[in-house]
């Protein structure tokens, strides 16, 4: 009786225990997260309320504004940013307008036209197949291309192949800068004949001698984005879904030119250089791979996220570790394949432009960081410049260097 007793005793003292265990740890656990919560605000309102120029004075005060102040100044109506630090998203946030109709907000789920940083995605979803052996880096292109197109008759540059390390590097001496997309109502052309120069653009051709030179090449994005098509059987935004978007979880982003109609009412709409809004509300890119991307800052982020992990030795990832590494090594003009690098290799990204449309993202290879900001302007590039300085030294990140000025030698402008 004793014994029962007693043991009923030491299982109550034991219940007991593990009860004030856990209430012990609840209450740490809502400290910090109040704690992390509020340093997250903190730091949120020192950004969006002191925000710099990217030119900072040397030898007098340098004047702070708000986020709204600069984008009123460059005429964004919406801006979406998203800062990454220690490997983590640390926050996200919309501000302005994305459509003047009913003056609907911008949050962390409004879609914006990528431009160009579709092509670091892309090159992602082609580094897959080489990760597989579909493709290979270093082979002819033809090899892949069955027949269905080839590059016209170069006039002035001679060549035996062209890779895919070149295309996907911007050192093919391929044509075709950029393109400028198409309003609502106008027919899309075809793959094949924005190839052949049958749509607003100049057909895609070898004007140089390929692996003699840099030179940026949307239209060698295009060659990928058909070959990605031939290779898999599959139309590129369906495979890039498949086997990129859904994979990190970009549930935002999507290829899809024109856009699907259940997404129309999350997409901004796009603002010229004054503020106004386009016709049409947006362009549409068939040429997907090179600027076709619909996507969030906050779904770039888990991009950016996912290559900094495995860089650093993440074993299950997208891709294996020596693909990435050979993605951000700099070959000319500081280039890997599919990203612009600083000259050390620290630190990747890429900018992207459609009308009506601005964007720039960065990252370290290492640290964990990066900032990512899209606005619906054609003058958004010196605000995007300007936040990503400002989120840059919040967090002692040094993505951006200020250019030093002297109030006795020039003036600071904007």
């Amino acid at each position: 009786m004793i014994l029962y007793h007693a043991s009923k005793l030491i299982v109550n003292y034991s219940v007991i225990y593990r009860m004030k265990l856990l209430r012990l740890i609840t209450t740490v656990l809502a400290i910090l997260v109040f704690q992390l919560n509020y340093a997250q605000h903190d730091a949120l309102d020192s950004f969006q309320n002191g925000l710099k120029y990217t030119h900072q004075l040397v030898d007098g005060k340098n004047p702070e504004f708000t986020i709204h102040e600069r984008m009123d100044y460059y005429k964004v109506p919406g801006v979406s940013v998203a800062v990454v630090h220690n490997g983590e998203l640390q926050w996200a946030k919309g501000y302005g307008i994305r459509r003047n109709r009913d003056s609907a907000r911008v949050t962390t789920r409004t879609l914006f036209q990528a431009g160009s940083i579709s092509k670091p995605v892309a090159a992602v979803g082609v580094l897959k197949l080489v990760d597989k052996g579909v493709l290979h880096l270093d082979r002819d292109i033809r090899t892949y291309l069955n027949g269905v197109w080839d590059f016209p008759k170069p006039k002035y540059a001679k060549y035996d192949s062209i890779t895919i390390r070149q295309l996907l590097s911007h050192t093919a001496g391929v044509s075709v800068h950029g393109f400028m997309g198409y309003t609502k109502g106008e027919k899309l052309p075809e793959l094949l004949d924005v190839l052949n120069g049958q749509g607003n653009s100049d057909k895609v051709e070898v004007f140089r001698t390929p692996g003699d030179a840099w030179r940026y090449s949307g239209g060698g994005y295009q060659v990928l984005q058909l070959i990605v098509e031939q290779v898999t059987g599959k139309p590129f935004a369906q495979y890039m879904d498949e086997a990129v978007l859904t994979p990190l979880h970009m549930v935002n982003s999507t290829y899809n030119q024109p856009i699907d109609r259940s997404r129309m009412t999350s997409c901004s709409h796009a603002f010229d250089q004054f503020g106004a809004e386009i016709p049409g509300e947006w362009n549409n890119y068939p040429e997907q791979a090179a600027a076709g991307l619909w996507t969030t800052p906050m779904d770039l982020a888990k991009f950016l996220i996912e290559i900094q992990r495995i860089a650093e030795g993440k074993s299950d990832g997208i891709l294996s570790e020596q693909l990435v590494d050979e993605m951000l090594h700099p070959g000319l003009n500081n280039w890997g394949l599919g990203w612009i690098l600083n000259e050390s290799g620290s630190v990747f990204g890429h900018d992207g432009k459609n009308v009506g449309f601005t964007n720039k993202m960065k990252a370290f290879v290492q640290s964990g960081s990066a900032i990512i900001v899209m606005t619906n302007a054609d003058k958004g590039a010196r605000l995007a410049d300007e936040i990503m300085y400002t989120a840059s030294e919040l967090y002692n990140m040094k993505l951006i260097e200020p250019s030093l000025v002297r109030t006795n030698h020039t003036a600071l402008s904007d």
